[in-house]
């Protein structure tokens, strides 16, 4: 639909409408719109002293009043977490000699996924092939440790955070793979664990004795 509205005048629409069509084309372009973001945009479209001919028009004056000091790909701002989907694309590695290990984990369908968040370029959409992952810096004593776990978008405020484990499991945990990209962003020097291993309480109860 955002498409179709992207080659009309944006004007001669009804102010509903229009803050439909601009909430639309945004979410096309990747961005992700909350009720926050919503209010925004009604609020611009109320206001605004400049009139726009196209639905895009209308975006770029929106991004522009809202988003000074963002970089492309970033976030608008802290406050509004108004931040694009997407991350890159990188491999899943595990032994030759024992396998998968993840116990129906994600890394036991998929040769790869898509890493999100914590300052990952946002270029590709996660999708059922390449699902997203996010890195946590965990401290453990002394000592940090990076961990990739399952991630899932939060729908209110549009940040990426650890996915819950299924319904009745114990977990996450690791699963003996590991997450590394030969791409140049990748920004990480070495293979990065991923823990996505769940159990039932009764296999964890089995595996610890």
């Amino acid at each position: 639909m955002s498409g179709k509205f992207s080659r009309m005048w944006f004007d001669d629409y009804e102010l509903d409408d229009r803050c439909e069509m601009l909430k639309d084309e945004l979410k096309r372009q990747g961005y992700i719109v909350s009720r926050q973001v919503s209010e925004m945009i009604e609020a611009h479209e109320t206001c605004c002293e400049y009139p726009h001919e196209t639905v895009l028009d209308a975006v770029d004056c929106f991004l522009k009043r809202n988003n000074k000091n963002s970089k492309q790909g970033g976030a608008m701002n802290s406050d509004f977490k108004f931040v694009k989907y997407g991350g890159i694309c990188v491999g899943i590695y595990q032994s030759k000699d024992i396998g998968n290990c993840s116990n129906n984990g994600i890394s036991s369908r998929c040769k790869s996924v898509t890493l999100v968040g914590g300052g990952s370029p946002q270029i590709f959409e996660p999708c059922e092939d390449r699902p997203a992952v996010i890195i946590v810096n965990r401290k453990i004593g002394s000592r940090d440790y990076l961990t990739a776990y399952p991630a899932i978008k939060n729908p209110e405020t549009g940040c990426w955070e650890i996915a819950p484990v299924p319904a009745g499991s114990v977990g996450w945990m690791a699963g003996g793979t590991f997450i590394y990209g030969s791409d140049s962003r990748f920004r990480f020097d070495y293979p990065v664990p991923l823990h996505d291993r769940s159990e039932t309480q009764e296999e964890y109860d089995l595996l610890s004795r």
